[in-house]
């Protein structure tokens, strides 16, 4: 079951969200990209594809080093909230261990904005426990509207470096962070924990020899094709563009930039751009913040540190947080 937040039906509401982003990106707009809208279909052949992609089987691996001394923080929860969901891999490779491990978990609220990922984990999760209340909503967990779910032994768990590919600005590191973090917490009771991994590598040629190779791109890229099916479009080719991707040490950010391989022209809704030959944009984030700077950060939120779990290579976190 797929609840909307709203009382309409949630799916144009997701399609205006992905336009005017799509906008803003092209617009060259400071902050703008398109990270979100980069859904999990594609995501399994690239990880067959990229051996040294290392978040998701290190963070997978760290949350069942970890599950005991992690569950017995949250062993009065009675509340699984999950942000930015994705598919079913991610909840088997990990949800899954937490819910069970956690004998007073009632009811599992998936959030996420890809409607196909989303209903693939409502469907495997009923599948998983069927004693357990699964209801999945269609939306963006950023939003201040999601706080009716939640009870004061909440937990919330986000996964995948989903916070650490928020925009910023390069010499303004973690501003939005922050915000997204306090609109986090605006959810939640005081008292709720919210578990999140995040990217915390610092080592600039394992970051690129992993995301900055021609499959990881061509991934990424792949946004760029859902374009042309989700928004009515006129002489855009998502065939014009390649990926370049750089690293930026002093802001923990690794970007990808959209680049143009010929002049163009074309209309995006009502709306016309024209690029030369060269021009590019950024258009996908990813920060690899340290354990110490994400923990300030999320204190300016109202969120404690309560546990941290780090991979021997200091590549992923594994973070435990209170609401205070």
């Amino acid at each position: 079951m797929i609840l909307s937040l709203k009382e309409e039906v949630s799916e144009t509401d997701t399609l205006l969200g992905f336009y005017n982003d799509v906008i803003r990106v092209f617009n060259k707009e400071p902050e703008a990209g398109l990270d979100r809208w980069i859904c999990d279909d594609l995501f399994e052949d690239v990880k067959k594809k990229l051996p040294q992609y290392y978040l998701p089987h290190v963070e997978a691996a760290l949350i069942s080093k970890n599950l005991t001394q992690i569950c017995d923080h949250l062993s009065n929860s009675d509340i699984l909230i999950e942000l930015g969901s994705g598919a079913h891999e991610v909840f088997f490779s990990k949800t899954q261990k937490i819910l069970s491990n956690l004998p007073h978990i009632n009811k599992y609220f998936p959030i996420e904005i890809c409607e196909e990922s989303l209903e693939d984990t409502i469907k495997h999760a009923k599948i998983f426990n069927s004693s357990i209340e699964v209801k999945g909503l269609l939306d963006d967990f950023f939003k201040d509207s999601w706080s009716y779910l939640t009870s004061p032994e909440t937990v919330v768990v986000c996964f995948g470096n989903t916070l650490g590919n928020v925009p910023e600005r390069l010499n303004k590191p973690a501003v939005n962070l922050q915000k997204k973090l306090q609109q986090i917490r605006n959810n939640l009771p005081k008292g709720a924990k919210f578990l999140i991994g995040y990217d915390c590598n610092p080592n600039q040629q394992d970051i690129l020899r992993t995301y900055g190779n021609d499959i990881f791109e061509e991934y990424v890229l792949n946004v760029f094709h859902k374009i042309s099916s989700k928004v009515a479009t006129f002489g855009f080719n998502a065939s014009d563009f390649r990926c370049e991707t750089t690293w930026h040490p002093q802001s923990f950010a690794c970007i990808r930039n959209a680049v143009l391989l010929r002049d163009v022209s074309f209309l995006i809704g009502k709306k016309h751009f024209s690029f030369k030959q060269g021009d590019s944009f950024p258009f996908a984030y990813s920060y690899k913040y340290p354990v110490s700077y994400f923990s300030e950060v999320a204190k300016k939120a109202n969120f404690e540190s309560v546990d941290a779990f780090i991979d021997d290579s200091k590549r992923v976190a594994l973070q435990l947080f209170e609401a205070t």
